[in-house]
């Protein structure tokens, strides 16, 4: 039986209580000076039924009460009472107030973060183990840790060995030959200075490249066996670390096949096993450049998410193999390294012919809207844009005047009124029926500009063929990242990555560095093209507030397309103001019933997130299990 006591006030002999019991039959006692009373006020609490993975119903599993005793209460106990057993669940002492207050005076910093970090947009909801594991961490307590940090060498071979990898046989497998260009036990072949004679030596259908020095994982050769019983991949690729010091360490858990990702890094590494056929044109052994070269075909690529291989080598730039690729294909694009030396960043071209419709709704709350138009209007450099704002029952007068200022003052500048309820997906999707761009934007009015050339990035990746939605990376005033991809199944549907942490944070996997595939980007700030919104028929009206965005990028990502996150396109996200917080019943019930659809249709992806790897934690971003 769980149970909460969400909120408990006493003035004099008033008492306020609620909270929750996860039960069907139970009473709540209330004891103060040996008068007791019971509280009679029984409410559905349909946040419970998510938690506890239930159907949404008109249970009893909240309370609400305000209980008058006949004297000042000085102390009170809470029971919980069921047909078997009645259970102390809260004790208050007027005495011990002061020393209360201290404590919490002395935590108010740490607690005031959390309640930010839980208290997050209605993306996802914060799981009970979170806020465990969340509260231990406000306490220092360090004794009992459900995840392990990958960047402490101690934890991660701690985490490592909990593997239990079984020795198997050693000897070369019958299906695959292993090239290498460097010699150990393993290897048929060693790479000369013509790959592709060594190719036509080969008779096996698959060919394993290695390149460097590494160590392969006992298992390799047995789960590799497994997988090629099917003979249905092309490309296979597994996780890895690397050997420092002959230390395990800085494990790379990889997500499954994303093609911008690879753009920017060779996140594959230095071990792969490929069908040869697909080598028949390569004449250099260049791991990267063969792995290029996959990207346009139409091939069957399995991740296995496992340590197979420890590499001894670090990891080298690809700037060259990736101009080589680009001029290949004729694609016009800028390359810039990043800081770290490792990764570079793809900026397409773009020539500004594209009309862009920026979409805006907005309710009311006229200097926060303003706020969003002027950085755009003062800092967009692409000027091919136009401006929809969709008015959904504002009242104020400031509002009104605001529109018609911002009408009469731009010539690309329209706002439409729609008078309905609230529903997110209908008011865009309205929106977009009347935009002329080849090209939406959905944007919140609470949005404001820090990257002058975001169109021109966003556009740049939102006409490749391959791709789907673009993100960005939003900021929160205090510096720290509200939005940085949308991880499926984080607390249970769908959450955002590296939520609350600083804004230049260093990324796992390189997903802060480059543009990075992700399953899902908030709609706060979505780049689409409008002929890809429509053929999978907008924004799902039934999902009126919560994971309509998360269902759209979903839907897109069926259709064969990879939606995509730009680190480099950052902009101000001041949150939600003009709806309101999901306090009341009827929001929560709304709210769970979203919950619900999202589990439904999409269970295989909350089970399964295909650019974040199995082996992390949902509860902890970048964090393993």
């Amino acid at each position: 039986m769980e149970f909460n006591i969400d909120e408990c006030k006493i003035n004099k002999n008033n008492v306020y209580i609620s909270g929750w019991c996860h039960k069907t039959k139970y009473k709540i006692k209330v004891v103060s000076k040996g008068e007791e009373k019971y509280i009679q006020n029984y409410i559905p609490r349909f946040d419970i039924c998510i938690a506890f993975h239930e159907k949404i119903d008109n249970n009893c599993y909240g309370f609400k009460e305000e209980l008058t005793f006949d004297d000042n209460v000085k102390k009170l106990n809470i029971f919980l009472e069921d047909e078997k057993e009645s259970i102390l669940i809260y004790k208050y002492d007027n005495r011990k107030i002061i020393n209360i207050l201290k404590k919490i005076k002395k935590f108010l910093g740490k607690i005031k973060r959390g309640i930010k970090f839980l208290w997050r947009e209605y993306h996802f909801l914060v799981p009970p183990v979170m806020i465990k594991e969340y509260i231990k961490m406000i306490l220092k307590d360090d004794k009992k840790k459900s995840v392990y940090n990958p960047r402490i060498i101690s934890e991660y071979n701690s985490w490592l060995n909990s593997k239990n990898y079984e020795e198997t046989d050693k000897t070369i497998s019958e299906k695959i030959t292993i090239i290498s260009d460097f010699s150990n036990e393993y290897v048929n072949y060693v790479v000369d200075d013509d790959f592709s004679k060594i190719i036509d030596k080969v008779k096996t259908e698959y060919v394993c490249l290695i390149k460097g020095k590494i160590k392969l994982e006992s298992k390799f050769l047995s789960v590799v066996e497994n997988e090629l019983k099917d003979n249905k991949s092309d490309l296979i690729y597994f996780d890895n670390d690397f050997v420092i010091s002959d230390v395990y360490q800085n494990p790379i858990l990889k997500p499954d096949w994303s093609k911008d990702t690879l753009l920017g890094v060779n996140y594959i590494g230095n071990c792969f096993i490929i069908r040869k056929n697909l080598l028949k044109n390569e004449k250099t052994f260049n791991l990267y450049k063969i792995l290029l070269n996959q990207l346009d075909k139409e091939i069957v690529v399995k991740h296995i998410p496992i340590i197979l291989y420890h590499d001894y080598n670090s990891i080298s730039n690809g700037k060259k193999e990736l101009l080589e690729y680009l001029r290949k294909n004729k694609i016009e694009a800028e390359v810039k390294t990043n800081y770290d030396g490792i990764t570079n960043t793809l900026i397409y071209k773009v020539d500004g012919k594209d009309l862009v419709s920026i979409i805006i709704p907005t309710k009311d709350h006229a200097m926060i809207l303003e706020k969003c138009l002027v950085s755009i209007y003062e800092k967009t450099t692409y000027k091919n844009y136009e401006i929809i704002v969709i008015d959904n029952n504002s009242e104020e007068k400031e509002t009104f005047d605001l529109l018609k200022k911002y009408k009469k003052k731009y010539k690309n500048f329209n706002y439409k009124r729609i008078e309905c309820e609230f529903n997110y997906s209908y008011i865009n999707n309205e929106a977009v029926k009347m935009s002329k761009g080849n090209y939406i934007v959905l944007l919140n009015n609470d949005i404001e500009v820090i990257t002058p050339e975001w169109l021109e990035y966003m556009l740049g990746y939102a006409k490749q063929k391959h791709v789907g939605t673009v993100g960005a990376k939003l900021i929160f005033p205090d510096e720290t990242i509200q939005h940085a991809g949308i991880i499926i199944g984080k607390g249970g549907i769908a959450g955002h990555a590296h939520y609350a942490e600083k804004r230049n944070t260093e990324s796992f996997n390189y997903e802060l560095s480059i543009p990075y595939n992700y399953s899902a980007c908030t709609a706060a700030c979505l780049m689409i093209k409008k002929s890809v919104f429509l053929s999978v028929g907008g924004l799902e009206e039934k999902l009126k507030v919560a994971f309509n965005d998360v269902d759209l990028n979903l839907k897109i990502l069926e259709k064969g397309y990879y939606n995509v996150f730009l680190p480099n396109v950052e902009l101000y996200h001041h949150e939600s103001k003009s709806r309101g917080l999901d306090t009341s019943l009827e929001k929560q019930k709304r709210f769970a019933q979203e919950c619900s659809y999202i589990k439904e249709k999409w269970g295989k992806y909350l089970n399964h997130d295909k650019f974040y790897n199995d082996n992390l934690s949902k509860d902890y971003d970048y964090m393993l299990k």
